[in-house]
């Protein structure tokens, strides 16, 4: 076929196959996304379900969020399913009594020990920035700068603020609300012993062994980064 070809309206045969192919495309993605949570979707929860089941009572090696967040990810590598799959995974995610953005739930580095510090704003040029404070290599060289006009960081502001999010962690942890074992229900009596709807005993959302993960991280970053005030309260 020339480039200069046309048909009798004057249109060019290389625009009527390309948008032959982006029709084609649409619809090909159109039908995949209706099979998506149609067939594969009542699939995975079922999987998720036999997963959860296997695994009771095994809360150190639960495989089920990581099969989760593993299928998820492959899922999503299709752009025109993203949306679509992270749906899903909230779904499934929500059957488990999970927050898709809990610590629990995150993919890849859910299990290393690390914190992530959220909007640290330069002094100097007001930028801002997430420092992770245990696997960022500038951190790790013990070099508190801010990566674009170089100038050091206030630590013990840093360090104040470590300590707010400590407290408010062990504030969450003392007044949490109590969830059914078997139906994920939270406790709405106070009086209730069992759960009303399953008869199921109840238990705490955050768990002693969360929690005390959490006070290892803190631990582990006091002495790491010399945080003598955190560790102290830790």
């Amino acid at each position: 076929i020339e480039p200069d070809t046309f048909d009798n309206r004057g249109t060019s045969t290389y625009s009527l196959v390309e948008e032959w192919q982006t029709t084609r495309d649409n619809q090909i993605t159109s039908k995949s996304r209706k099979q998506l949570f149609s067939s594969l979707g009542q699939k995975l929860f079922q999987i998720t379900k036999d997963i959860q089941r296997t695994a009771q009572g095994n809360d150190e090696s639960d495989p089920t969020i990581p099969f989760i967040n593993t299928v998820c990810h492959f899922l999503s590598l299709n752009k025109s399913f993203e949306m679509d799959t992270e749906l899903l995974r909230g779904n499934l995610l929500k059957m488990l009594g999970v927050g898709e953005f809990s610590d629990k739930a995150k993919f890849g580095t859910a299990n290393e020990e690390t914190l992530v510090f959220p909007d640290v704003i330069c002094a100097y040029c007001n930028d801002c920035c997430n420092l992770d404070l245990l696997r960022d290599e500038q951190l790790r060289k013990r070099k508190w700068k801010c990566k674009v006009c170089n100038h050091s960081y206030n630590k013990n502001v840093l360090e104040h603020k470590l300590i707010t999010l400590l407290q408010k962690r062990a504030v969450a942890y003392q007044n949490q609300d109590l969830k059914c074992s078997k139906c994920k229900l939270v406790k709405v009596s106070n009086t209730k012993l069992i759960c009303g709807n399953c008869c199921g005993k109840f238990e705490c959302i955050i768990t002693k062994q969360d929690f005390s993960k959490d006070l290892a991280i803190f631990q582990k970053i006091a002495e790491y980064h010399h945080f003598e005030w955190l560790g102290e309260i830790v």
